[in-house]
């Protein structure tokens, strides 16, 4: 028995792999004999999957694509606005700091003068300000100030050098009168050395003036490597994606790398993008922005022109050096994003194999019923003719039991599909659940992503805004107190009957007895036994500001002139106060910002923009009056006049103020 069982043994792998085959070709054939009944029902379910898929997988790609396209674009214009951010408030200072050096005597620009004192003052508005210099017509440097490590000092004479032979001095003084120049940002040399540690600098420069002569050109040279830290966390934190610079001759100023940062000054004038990536380089010598990929790394690049848009041709006549600008681009590794659609696809290629068995398999039941179907029909058929003869009755049972047996069979066909069709189902929900929470953890991550990027980069220029001065700590300290002042006048003040004059006149303690040494008169008009039902604190508050802005802003040192005050009736029901100054009045530029919150023409002089501010907000909502700014004074050639129409009986302050 044991050597008659042996060959059965061995044979009987291959008897089953030729029993599957054997299953395998009636399915085919059954399949191909019911084809017609089997394409009606499925027809449609094949068409689905085969036009679904492709378009899925299309959306798939063109919404990950954009998806990229769209966060990197997003990076770009985040770090040309902040590199713009930053030209323009360079561009403004150099052109104030030339604006004050023309209108001092030649004499004074000298270390022990006023105009060391100005460089100094000028040069502790900003930790970035690494040197304020004025270089005279002949490129020699005549006043200069260095800060080091937050230390400020004027550089002794016999220290100054010549700069006659950089090609800042020669392009900056080729400029006309208010013109601006910008440099390109490389390493900063002294001595004709690159000094180590690096330190990257731009220059920004503008003529100057004296008693209508020409005398150089005062510069600015702004520490640039707190501008490219600010531009590297633009970015965000995902390490496969960076933000990097290079300057125009295609040397990286942030590269991949720090090793390829600064190659033309480190004696490596090969490690260029011309070099290294032709093709890319190629591309962004042809077009101005655009994306180019190769291989798993995918760039997007944009051109940024230095001072293009910035100052308006009223401030300045000429912006930006020749031929000076900048690239940034986005270095994409490994695609951001790309296993996220990688997945999806894999998943979505899953589904269709599942839904491309599923629909075989019912395809193959459903042919093989209606086989067994058509045998039983054949097979009924035959009998019957075969049984022509029999009674009506016996045909009527026998249809019944045919009719019977094609239920159980219906029945078993049903059972085995619905067990057939329970695994895959099983298998795709699965997949689906699987995929939806992979769709939700990568959407949130995305999420968190974006949000956090964004707060970095908030976080990051609030911080650079608040060092911009070494003054910035009083003038924040000087902001609450103010904003404080303001709430707790709102909160606390109560309205009262007060007379018009006095009130005035205790506005400020130098109004009873005015100090003409000063060389500014007063003159007051203030018209008696005007009755208001009002609050006199707020109304003191609003004169006592207006007056100290007129002194301040209205008189230069030095300057003479005279401030009128006038109080009167405006009508039964309100009053008019005008106080008025024939200094030098407002720019045109600037009057329709003096009420804006941190508007101020006087920044250096530690002006904080919230007084106008302040005022304008006490007299609209507290006070329910109107205040109007004219500059220069009707019928005069200069001088300011500002207009207070207030009613005489005050508005109750709402709650929404009490709590402000």
């Amino acid at each position: 028995m044991a050597a008659g069982e042996a060959p059965a043994a061995r044979g009987g792998p291959v008897q089953r792999v030729k029993a599957v085959l054997e299953q395998g070709k009636r399915a085919v054939g059954i399949v191909y004999r019911q084809r017609r009944r089997v394409g009606i029902f499925l027809g449609p379910w094949v068409l689905v999957v085969a036009v679904g898929v492709p378009l899925l997988w299309f959306q798939i790609e063109t919404g990950y694509r954009d998806a990229r396209a769209a966060r990197g674009a997003d990076i770009l214009r985040g770090g040309e606005d902040l590199i713009r951010r930053v030209l323009d408030r360079l561009g403004r200072d150099i052109l104030f700091l030339g604006a004050l050096t023309g209108q001092l005597p030649e004499d004074e620009l000298r270390p022990e003068g006023i105009g060391g004192r100005l460089f100094l003052s000028f040069a502790a508005s900003s930790p970035d300000y690494d040197q304020v210099r004025w270089i005279d017509q002949r490129g020699r440097e005549r006043l200069r100030v260095d800060q080091r490590a937050r230390m400020i000092a004027l550089i002794p004479p016999d220290q100054l050098q010549d700069k006659s032979a950089r090609a800042y001095f020669r392009e900056a003084d080729a400029l006309p009168m208010k013109g601006i120049y910008y440099s390109a940002i490389d390493l900063n040399v002294e001595h004709e050395v690159v000094e180590e540690p690096f330190r990257p600098m731009l220059r920004v420069a503008t003529p100057l003036q004296i008693a209508g002569e020409r005398r150089g050109i005062v510069v600015i040279n702004y520490a640039a490597q707190a501008l490219l830290d600010r531009i590297r966390r633009v970015a965000g934190t995902d390490p496969r994606i960076s933000l990097l610079m290079a300057n125009p001759d295609g040397y990286w100023i942030m590269g991949p790398s720090a090793d390829q940062d600064w190659a033309w000054q480190r004696g490596r004038p090969d490690a260029t993008l011309a070099h290294d990536d032709p093709r890319l380089w190629a591309a962004m010598g042809a077009a101005r922005a655009g994306e180019v990929d190769a291989g798993d790394t995918h760039w997007l690049f944009h051109r940024l022109d230095l001072g293009e848009g910035l100052i308006s041709a009223r401030e300045a006549s000429i912006v930006g050096g020749p031929g000076t600008h900048l690239y940034l681009l986005i270095r994409m590794d490994g695609v951001p994003g790309a296993g996220g659609e990688t997945a999806a696809k894999i998943i979505l290629s899953v589904l269709a194999l599942v839904l491309m068995a599923m629909v075989s398999v019912i395809g193959v039941r459903l042919a093989a019923g209606l086989e067994r179907d058509a045998q039983q029909t054949r097979a009924l058929k035959t009998a019957n003719a075969a049984l022509t003869d029999a009674s009506r009755h016996l045909a009527e049972v026998q249809q019944e039991v045919a009719r019977a047996e094609r239920l159980s069979s219906l029945g078993l066909m049903v059972a085995g599909v619905a067990h057939e069709l329970n695994t895959p189902l099983g298998v795709a929900n699965l997949s689906l659940s699987r995929a939806r929470d992979a769709v939700s953890t990568l959407e949130g991550r995305l999420t968190a992503g974006l949000r956090r990027s964004d707060l970095d980069a908030f976080i990051a220029s609030d911080r650079d805004d608040l060092a911009l001065a070494q003054d910035a700590v009083r003038r924040c300290v000087d902001l609450v107190r103010r904003f404080k002042q303001v709430a707790l006048d709102r909160a606390t003040v109560a309205r009262r009957a007060m007379d018009l004059a006095e009130t005035v006149l205790d506005a400020d303690p130098r109004l009873r007895k005015w100090d003409a040494s000063g060389g500014v008169a007063l003159v007051c008009a203030l018209a008696g036994g005007i009755e208001m039902e009002s609050y006199p604190g707020p109304l003191q508050q609003v004169l006592s500001n207006l007056l100290g802005n007129a002194l301040k802003h209205a008189f230069a040192e030095g300057r003479h002139g005279t401030v009128w005050i006038t109080a009167r009736a405006e009508g039964p029901d309100h009053v008019r106060i005008e106080l008025e100054d024939d200094g030098v009045g407002i720019p045109p530029e600037a009057l329709p910002h003096v009420f804006e919150p941190f508007f101020t023409t006087a920044r250096g002089g530690g002006g904080t923009g919230l007084g106008l501010h302040i005022v304008h907000q006490i007299v609209t909502e507290l006070l329910g009056g109107r205040i109007e700014v004219v500059s220069p004074r009707p019928s005069a050639p200069r001088g300011t006049l500002t207009i207070i129409l207030l009613p005489r009986v005050a508005p109750e302050p709402q709650p929404a103020l009490a709590r402000t």
